[in-house]
């Protein structure tokens, strides 16, 4: 389960959940749209690395863990380096809100949850740690009890981003709005800070782990 957590933290390190998240907590249809696309998000995550994990479960590991899974963790490893560096060189570009963003509060519950397997299952770096974990996960050499576990708690991390946000609005209400605004603010503002230092230190932490395989 803990060789994982990189993979599952790295996912949590971005933000590209949780700001759509928020806004569609500031739309006219809060609860609903927002669970829609807590839905789409989950589901989006638990296809890939449930996918990985069977594809893994079909290979004959042996004992210990396969040198391949050393070699993905390295290759993981630097392509996130190298994006937490490409990251922070063009932290200064003047860029506009994406235009996926345009006009998400009003969108259905529907559109909702096709825009959250959209950012979790056709997002290229969400994809890629999917994908490590569930061959991390099948190729562990654990019980299916022990898998199905890791593979929960994956998710439940990959999905604290959009959780946190629902949750406090339907803890505290419309009183909620003021600190989810400013919450989505700040994302805007310092969101690129966070994501090149947790990337990077995740992405050192599997290139140390990966060589350590070899």
């Amino acid at each position: 389960m803990l060789g994982t957590l990189p993979l599952a933290l790295g996912i949590l390190a971005s933000p590209i959940a949780v700001i759509p998240a928020i806004l569609l907590l500031l739309g006219p249809r809060p609860t609903t749209t927002c669970l829609a696309f807590l839905i789409g998000w989950s589901g989006g995550l638990a296809v890939v690395t449930g996918v990985a994990i069977l594809f893994a479960d079909g290979i004959d590991a042996g004992s210990g863990t396969p040198r391949w899974l050393s070699w993905l963790r390295i290759i993981v490893g630097a392509l996130l380096v190298v994006y937490g560096l490409l990251t922070w060189l063009r932290r200064n570009e003047a860029k506009e809100p994406p235009k996926w963003l345009t006009g998400i509060t009003e969108l259905q519950p529907g559109r909702a949850a096709g825009l959250g397997i959209a950012l979790s299952a056709l997002n290229p770096k969400v994809v890629l740690l999917c994908l490590s974990a569930g061959l991390t996960i099948g190729t562990a050499g654990t019980t299916a009890g022990q898998e199905l576990l890791a593979f929960a708690l994956f998710l439940l991390i990959g999905s604290v981003e959009v959780l946190v946000p629902l949750g406090a609005f339907l803890i505290a209400g419309d009183r909620a709005t003021a600190p989810l605004q400013r919450g989505k603010t700040w994302l805007q503002d310092h969101g690129t800070t966070v994501v090149v230092v947790v990337v990077t230190i995740i992405g050192a932490v599997l290139l140390v782990n990966g060589v350590q395989g070899l």
